[in-house]
């Protein structure tokens, strides 16, 4: 459960390290909120799930993740 997301996650925390310490800081809190975002939905897709991200949430996070590596 949660291959997506804790996948996004890992990569949201490492471009969150590397984006602060870039010459583009003003992009760290975005990815630190996506970050986030994503450890709270873990809490509650793991077995029982009670939350389902689905295909519209997984594109948005791929979607948002290589946005902001740009």
């Amino acid at each position: 459960a949660g291959l997506a997301p804790g996948g996004a996650l890992v990569g949201g925390a490492f471009l969150t390290y590397q984006v602060a310490n870039s010459l583009r800081p003003e992009t760290a809190p975005l990815a630190a909120a996506l970050s986030g975002a994503l450890g709270g939905f873990l809490v509650y897709n793991f077995p029982p799930a009670r939350i389902f991200m689905g295909d519209a949430g997984s594109l948005s996070v791929g979607l948002l993740l290589a946005g902001l590596s740009l």
